[in-house]
Protein backbone atom coordinates (compact mmCIF):
# COMPACT_ATOMS: atom_id res chain seq x y z
CA UNK A 1 0.00 0.00 0.00
CA UNK A 2 1.51 3.32 -1.33
CA UNK A 3 2.32 5.87 2.18
CA UNK A 4 2.63 8.74 -0.07
CA UNK A 5 0.29 11.69 1.12
CA UNK A 6 -1.33 13.46 -1.30
CA UNK A 7 -3.90 16.75 -1.68
CA UNK A 8 -6.10 16.83 -4.08
CA UNK A 9 -8.37 20.09 -5.48
CA UNK A 10 -11.52 18.72 -4.35
CA UNK A 11 -10.13 18.16 -0.74
CA UNK A 12 -11.97 20.20 1.95
CA UNK A 13 -9.68 22.36 4.06
CA UNK A 14 -10.25 20.15 6.92
CA UNK A 15 -8.62 17.25 4.55
CA UNK A 16 -5.90 19.29 3.18
CA UNK A 17 -5.05 19.94 6.82
CA UNK A 18 -4.61 16.36 7.91
CA UNK A 19 -3.17 15.48 5.09
CA UNK A 20 -0.29 17.85 5.93
CA UNK A 21 -0.07 17.16 9.62
CA UNK A 22 0.45 13.40 8.21
CA UNK A 23 3.17 15.12 5.94
CA UNK A 24 4.94 16.48 8.51
CA UNK A 25 5.26 13.43 10.74
CA UNK A 26 6.23 11.13 8.56
CA UNK A 27 9.23 13.91 7.98
CA UNK A 28 9.63 14.33 11.59
CA UNK A 29 10.93 16.78 13.53
CA UNK A 30 14.45 19.07 12.71
CA UNK A 31 15.34 19.65 16.69
CA UNK A 32 15.44 16.07 16.88
CA UNK A 33 18.80 15.27 14.61
CA UNK A 34 21.73 14.69 15.87
CA UNK A 35 24.11 17.65 16.70
CA UNK A 36 26.83 16.81 14.72
CA UNK A 37 24.32 16.82 11.43
CA UNK A 38 23.09 19.83 9.88
CA UNK A 39 19.28 20.43 11.36
CA UNK A 40 18.12 22.94 8.22
CA UNK A 41 16.57 20.63 6.46
CA UNK A 42 16.58 16.80 5.44
CA UNK A 43 18.59 16.73 2.67
CA UNK A 44 21.70 17.91 4.14
CA UNK A 45 21.39 16.27 6.92
CA UNK A 46 21.18 13.06 4.56
CA UNK A 47 24.08 14.61 2.62
CA UNK A 48 26.45 15.20 5.64
CA UNK A 49 25.67 11.93 6.72
CA UNK A 50 26.36 10.47 3.07
CA UNK A 51 29.51 12.62 2.91
CA UNK A 52 30.90 11.34 6.42
CA UNK A 53 30.24 7.64 5.38
CA UNK A 54 31.89 8.20 2.32
CA UNK A 55 34.86 9.27 4.06
CA UNK A 56 35.01 6.58 6.27
CA UNK A 57 34.42 4.21 4.04
CA UNK A 58 37.49 5.51 1.59
CA UNK A 59 39.73 5.39 4.82
CA UNK A 60 38.61 1.78 5.62
CA UNK A 61 39.54 0.89 1.62
CA UNK A 62 43.22 2.53 2.19
CA UNK A 63 43.49 0.83 5.43
CA UNK A 64 42.25 -3.13 3.75
CA UNK A 65 44.79 -1.58 0.59
CA UNK A 66 47.83 -1.09 2.64
CA UNK A 67 47.13 -4.52 4.87
CA UNK A 68 47.40 -6.09 1.72
CA UNK A 69 51.14 -6.37 1.68
CA UNK A 70 51.07 -8.03 5.72
CA UNK A 71 48.06 -10.75 4.80
CA UNK A 72 49.84 -11.80 1.34
CA UNK A 73 53.29 -11.79 4.10
CA UNK A 74 51.43 -13.78 6.44
CA UNK A 75 50.09 -15.93 3.68
CA UNK A 76 53.78 -17.04 2.39
CA UNK A 77 54.47 -17.40 5.65
CA UNK A 78 51.66 -19.79 6.55
CA UNK A 79 52.73 -21.27 2.74
CA UNK A 80 56.26 -21.43 3.58
CA UNK A 81 55.87 -23.30 7.31
CA UNK A 82 53.31 -25.62 6.32
CA UNK A 83 56.82 -28.38 5.90
CA UNK A 84 57.69 -27.18 8.82
CA UNK A 85 54.23 -27.87 10.43
CA UNK A 86 54.43 -31.54 8.67
CA UNK A 87 57.69 -32.52 9.83
CA UNK A 88 56.63 -31.56 13.19
CA UNK A 89 53.79 -33.47 13.26
CA UNK A 90 55.69 -35.97 11.38
CA UNK A 91 58.30 -36.19 14.56
CA UNK A 92 55.38 -36.11 17.24
CA UNK A 93 53.55 -39.05 15.88
CA UNK A 94 57.22 -40.61 15.47
CA UNK A 95 58.01 -39.89 18.95
CA UNK A 96 54.93 -41.17 20.51
CA UNK A 97 55.91 -44.61 19.59
CA UNK A 98 59.46 -43.48 21.39
CA UNK A 99 57.46 -42.26 24.36
CA UNK A 100 55.53 -45.44 24.84
CA UNK A 101 58.85 -47.78 24.38
CA UNK A 102 60.48 -45.27 27.37
CA UNK A 103 57.40 -45.72 29.52
CA UNK A 104 57.47 -49.77 28.63
CA UNK A 105 60.75 -49.66 29.67
CA UNK A 106 60.81 -47.91 32.84
CA UNK A 107 57.94 -49.86 33.76
CA UNK A 108 60.44 -52.90 33.02
CA UNK A 109 63.30 -51.59 35.07
CA UNK A 110 61.46 -50.28 38.16
CA UNK A 111 60.30 -54.14 38.52
CA UNK A 112 63.75 -55.16 38.20
CA UNK A 113 64.79 -52.78 40.65
CA UNK A 114 61.54 -53.87 42.39
CA UNK A 115 63.07 -57.77 42.70
CA UNK A 116 66.82 -56.55 42.75
CA UNK A 117 66.21 -54.63 46.14
CA UNK A 118 63.65 -57.92 47.40
CA UNK A 119 66.70 -60.17 46.66
CA UNK A 120 69.53 -57.85 48.50
CA UNK A 121 67.21 -57.84 51.45
CA UNK A 122 66.96 -61.49 51.38
CA UNK A 123 70.81 -61.49 51.07
CA UNK A 124 71.22 -59.25 54.01
CA UNK A 125 69.32 -61.55 56.35
CA UNK A 126 71.41 -64.40 55.31
CA UNK A 127 74.34 -62.92 55.76
CA UNK A 128 73.14 -61.16 58.97
CA UNK A 129 72.14 -65.34 59.94
CA UNK A 130 75.60 -66.54 58.83
CA UNK A 131 77.19 -63.80 60.87
CA UNK A 132 75.40 -64.89 64.26
CA UNK A 133 75.69 -68.69 63.64
CA UNK A 134 79.30 -68.27 63.40
CA UNK A 135 79.47 -66.47 66.36
CA UNK A 136 78.65 -69.47 68.11
CA UNK A 137 81.04 -71.66 66.19
CA UNK A 138 83.59 -68.75 67.34
CA UNK A 139 82.60 -69.48 70.63
CA UNK A 140 82.79 -73.21 70.50
CA UNK A 141 86.30 -72.80 68.68
CA UNK A 142 87.49 -70.78 71.91
CA UNK A 143 86.33 -73.27 74.18
CA UNK A 144 88.02 -76.16 72.74
CA UNK A 145 91.62 -74.60 72.20
CA UNK A 146 90.97 -73.51 75.81
CA UNK A 147 90.51 -76.83 77.10
CA UNK A 148 86.80 -76.20 77.95
CA UNK A 149 87.70 -73.70 80.57
CA UNK A 150 87.94 -69.83 80.17
CA UNK A 151 91.57 -69.50 79.48
CA UNK A 152 91.73 -68.03 75.95
CA UNK A 153 94.08 -69.22 73.10
CA UNK A 154 96.35 -66.37 73.15
CA UNK A 155 96.56 -66.63 77.27
CA UNK A 156 97.48 -70.52 76.30
CA UNK A 157 100.46 -69.16 73.78
CA UNK A 158 101.86 -66.84 75.95
CA UNK A 159 101.90 -69.25 79.15
CA UNK A 160 103.76 -71.51 76.62
CA UNK A 161 105.97 -68.68 75.41
CA UNK A 162 108.27 -69.62 78.49
CA UNK A 163 108.13 -72.70 78.80
CA UNK A 164 109.47 -72.91 75.44
CA UNK A 165 112.00 -70.51 76.18
CA UNK A 166 112.73 -72.60 79.34
CA UNK A 167 113.17 -75.81 77.08
CA UNK A 168 115.01 -73.63 75.14
CA UNK A 169 117.79 -72.84 77.62
CA UNK A 170 118.11 -76.49 78.42
CA UNK A 171 118.48 -77.54 75.23
CA UNK A 172 121.35 -74.66 74.54
CA UNK A 173 122.92 -75.92 78.36
CA UNK A 174 123.15 -80.00 76.98
CA UNK A 175 124.61 -78.89 73.65
CA UNK A 176 128.20 -79.68 74.82
CA UNK A 177 126.89 -82.81 76.54
CA UNK A 178 125.42 -83.32 73.45
CA UNK A 179 128.48 -83.43 71.57
CA UNK A 180 130.46 -85.60 73.56
CA UNK A 181 128.71 -88.38 72.82
CA UNK A 182 128.98 -90.54 70.33
CA UNK A 183 126.36 -92.96 69.94
CA UNK A 184 123.99 -92.22 67.02
CA UNK A 185 120.86 -91.19 68.67
CA UNK A 186 117.70 -89.81 67.73
CA UNK A 187 115.37 -87.86 70.23
CA UNK A 188 111.93 -86.29 69.39
CA UNK A 189 110.22 -84.29 72.41
CA UNK A 190 106.39 -83.17 71.75
CA UNK A 191 104.15 -81.29 74.10
CA UNK A 192 100.63 -82.32 73.67
CA UNK A 193 97.44 -80.15 75.20
CA UNK A 194 94.39 -82.41 75.19
CA UNK A 195 90.41 -81.32 76.02
CA UNK A 196 89.42 -84.42 77.66
CA UNK A 197 88.75 -85.77 73.92
CA UNK A 198 91.13 -84.81 71.81
CA UNK A 199 95.29 -84.28 72.50
CA UNK A 200 96.66 -81.74 69.95
CA UNK A 201 100.31 -81.38 69.49
CA UNK A 202 101.33 -77.31 70.53
CA UNK A 203 105.19 -78.02 70.32
CA UNK A 204 107.61 -80.87 68.90
CA UNK A 205 111.28 -81.02 69.01
CA UNK A 206 113.45 -83.58 67.16
CA UNK A 207 117.25 -83.98 67.38
CA UNK A 208 119.93 -86.16 65.93
CA UNK A 209 123.18 -86.45 66.52
CA UNK A 210 126.15 -88.49 67.64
Amino acid sequence: MARKTFVDLSDTLNAFRVKTNVISYNVGDLDSLHSSLPDSDLVQAINSLRSSDSNNFVNLQAQITSNDSDVINLQSQITTNDSDILNLQSQITTNDSDINHLQLQIASNNDSLASERLARIAGDNNLQTQITNNDSDILALQNITGGGGSTSLQTQITNNDSDILSLQAQITGNDSDIANITVVRTSTFSILKSDGTVAKRIFGFVDSGV
